[in-house]
């Protein structure tokens, strides 16, 4: 609220640790921060937004900057009646920001959850930054990094590395850059993909080392892992990042992808289902719902829910070649050729330099050859390269 479009990644800083902390008490469900993103700055009608999220009480507030000044105000509502339950406001110095969200998180804990035990109020400390300012530069990292295009990935993984020259202690820049780097080595569009694969691994590893309770580092060795075809380690990373933060959407979604990777379908579909009901907005959506869509013709479920999981997907605005491609697979296996023809038309114009070796062999080698097979073949039936 400080009329300063460039502070806005410092309230979103504020509000992803919050959301973090929160999470990280396995008692509560609390919506994935992706999602609870897509609400903001608008004007909400709480009630309705409980009851699409399917959730209990709806935090709320606002950060106004100003100097070395910060007022911080927050409120719990009530979802199904609207009432208040609390409501508080902070005036402090900017030194004190992270004081403030510890308090903001115990207080909305000793409300609506007293009988939490002491084990899940250790687990859920983060560790915090060695300073303010590595911490402002890793929120203007993330708020690149979950657009997940090409170009804003780049940015954050530059503004991480920025980070980290002021903190190279803090586990969450380490986690946070290796997710980016591993995003981009699956774009295709990196200077060498492999390269990139062995440096998200390389800070994944040392996010682990600094903090072993990191969630998203985990998750993070379970793709790379996945990736090269190392299917049990990378369902124990995720099922530990899952362990670590029930919560944490990106962690099921991998945990989908990872089952998906290995052609078992009955767990990725189950893993995609708890992905989307802790984060029905989030950007990974496309492609949750489009492997969700192929897990479920493949394995003899519902065609007609599979068919309208990747038609959703492909309306969503992440959408990029991978769902399109998905969906026209789907779309062929279902039987509708012309709607497959234009999906792979799709998927030209979104990658013209698209081809099933390249697909197969660089971008996505983890895929099993029982499910990469079987792709190819209908690939090859609808004229792609």
């Amino acid at each position: 609220m400080s009329g300063e479009d460039e502070q806005e990644y410092f309230a979103d800083g504020i509000t992803e640790d919050v959301i973090a902390s929160l999470s990280k008490y396995h008692s509560f469900f609390v919506i994935a921060r992706n999602t609870s993103f897509t609400f903001k700055g608008r004007s909400i009608d709480v009630k309705e937004v409980a009851a699409q999220l399917g959730v209990r009480y709806v935090l709320e507030g606002s950060v106004r900057k100003a100097g070395t000044r910060i007022r911080i105000t927050a409120q719990l509502i009530e979802g199904m009646s609207g009432n208040h339950i609390w409501a508080e406001k902070f005036d402090r110095h900017l030194e004190d920001i992270f004081d403030v969200q510890d308090e903001i998180t115990q207080t909305i804990v000793g409300v609506i959850g007293p009988e939490i035990s002491s084990h899940e109020r250790k687990r859920a400390a983060q560790q915090r930054p060695g300073s303010l300012g590595a911490w402002g530069v890793m929120q203007q990292g993330l708020h690149k990094l979950w657009r997940l295009d090409v170009a804003s990935l780049e940015a954050s993984i530059k503004l991480f590395q920025r980070a980290l020259g002021m903190d190279p202690n803090l586990a969450q820049l380490h986690s946070h850059l290796s997710f980016a780097l591993e995003q981009m080595s699956h774009s295709g569009q990196g200077e060498n993909d492999k390269d990139l694969m062995r440096a998200a691994q390389l800070h994944a590893n040392r996010a682990i080392e600094i903090d072993e309770n990191d969630p998203l580092s985990h998750a993070v060795l379970a793709r790379i892992f996945g990736n090269e075809r190392r299917y049990d380690d990378a369902i124990f990373e995720a099922k530990i990042a899952i362990e670590l933060n029930p919560n944490y959407g990106v962690a099921h979604h991998v945990l989908s992808a990872v089952y998906f990777w290995a052609d078992r379908s009955a767990e990725s579909i189950e893993a995609a289902n708890q992905a989307i009901r802790l984060s029905p907005k989030d950007p990974f959506m496309p492609l949750v719902l489009s492997i969700r869509g192929q897990m479920t013709i493949r394995s003899g479920g519902d065609i007609d829910a599979a068919l309208a999981d990747v038609r959703r997907a492909v309306r969503l605005p992440n959408a990029d070649y991978r769902t399109w491609l998905l969906c026209a697979l789907v779309c062929m296996e279902a039987g509708f050729p012309d709607e497959a023809q234009r999906g792979a038309k799709r998927v030209l114009e979104l990658r013209p330099d698209f081809t099933t070796r390249r697909f197969r062999e660089q971008w996505y080698p983890g895929i099993a050859d029982s499910l990469m097979d079987d792709n190819v073949r209908i690939c090859e039936a609808m004229g792609l390269p």
